[in-house]
């Protein structure tokens, strides 16, 4: 499996991405811990990035390819957070999971509201006490996030791999029948069939809850899952 989850901050990218996951027995690989460990052990990374993370502003482009280029090169399935967050970002990693053979099987897109998102992330602030989730950081990530990775989303929307998730609903039909309160995706047992989860996907993706959030299935209305074009 090759999942990329895509979202604003606070969407629960994180949350998501650890628990599709486990349940495939694949790495979660998310750039902003490897990141924010680079900064806790002091590294010369860590002494780089320290500042922009604290602004609420992109790493460059490069250093992030580079990054991503290194933690992939071994691994056959992954489920990836984080990264992509540009075009510059998002046209690298396609032409290198290409170069190597193993394209994305999905795009996931967590949709939540900037509302949401802010709540999520204050009330993450208060409590870990992440200096990246201070209210001007976070005014300035939902910012860029606007900015620039919506390019990204509209980028794997036109090519028919995304699939729309509505990020905010408090309930959602997990794979198997049952309902979890706390999570968004639930993905089968460990080791269950991939094609049949991302199946179960595509059955509920946005597009069919539109009224619950008119606004963006009305910008989304031709989001459809299909397969990989490439």
């Amino acid at each position: 499996m090759r999942i990329l989850i895509l979202g604003p901050q606070g969407s629960g990218k994180g949350t998501q991405a650890k628990r599709i996951a486990e349940a495939y027995g694949v790495p979660h690989v998310a750039t902003g811990d490897i990141l924010r460990a680079a900064v806790a052990d002091g590294s010369e990374l860590g002494a780089q990035v320290r500042p922009i993370l604290e602004r609420g502003d992109l790493v460059p482009d490069e250093l992030m390819v580079d990054l991503i280029r290194e933690r992939l090169a071994d691994e056959d399935g992954f489920v990836l957070d984080g990264f992509p967050r540009t075009m510059a970002q998002a046209e690298a990693l396609d032409a290198m999971l290409d170069e190597i053979g193993k394209p994305l099987d999905a795009v996931i897109l967590l949709q939540v509201s900037d509302e949401v998102a802010t709540a999520r992330l204050r009330a993450r602030a208060a409590a870990e006490g992440r200096a990246d989730d201070s209210p001007e950081a976070i005014r300035n990530r939902l910012r860029l996030y606007h900015e620039l990775t919506e390019l990204v989303v509209e980028r794997y929307r036109l090519a028919g791999t995304e699939v729309v998730v509505d990020g905010e609903r408090p309930h959602f039909v997990s794979h198997g029948g049952q309902r979890r309160h706390d999570v968004v995706l639930g993905p089968p047992r460990r080791g269950g069939d991939v094609g049949a989860f991302l199946d179960f996907l595509r059955r509920h993706q946005m597009s069919v809850h539109e009224g619950e959030n008119a606004q963006f299935a009305a910008a989304h209305s031709a989001t459809r899952c299909r397969p990989l074009c490439r």
